[in-house]
């Protein structure tokens, strides 16, 4: 009897932590204007950023951070690909505070700099 309890309060956290993390997901899928911040959405979840880190790890093998990453290079190359922004006005747009560190930040992701990644697409895209 005691082993069942155990494994139904296991798999009940378990639960909760797979609708944490897919309540994270939905609402990024959501924002355009990210906040660069893991705390900021486990305090809009009212969770704490320890428990929708574990969440994330656990459901989907990603840490919060590193999924919140992946929605902001996308959004970047979004805004690199259809509007006319420069890389420093997309920079602050995403919540970057020094442009420098939103090219660094690309580059980590993508291996080429926002201006590289905006030219070779346009150059694929009319071949």
């Amino acid at each position: 009897m005691h082993t069942v309890f155990i494994v139904l309060i296991a798999w009940h956290f378990s639960g909760l932590q797979t609708q944490l993390h897919v309540r994270y997901i939905d609402m990024l899928q959501t924002q355009r204007n990210f906040q660069r911040s893991v705390r900021y959405y486990a305090s809009l979840l009212s969770t704490t950023p320890q428990n929708l880190n574990a969440a994330c790890r656990k459901s989907g093998g990603q840490s919060a951070g590193e999924i919140l990453d992946g929605f902001i290079t996308d959004e970047a190359k979004r805004l690199l690909l259809y509007t006319d922004n420069n890389v420093t006005e997309i920079a602050y747009q995403l919540n970057f505070k020094d442009p420098s560190y939103f090219v660094k930040f690309f580059k980590k992701y993508q291996r080429t700099t926002p201006d590289e990644y905006r030219k070779s697409s346009f150059q694929n895209y009319h071949l």
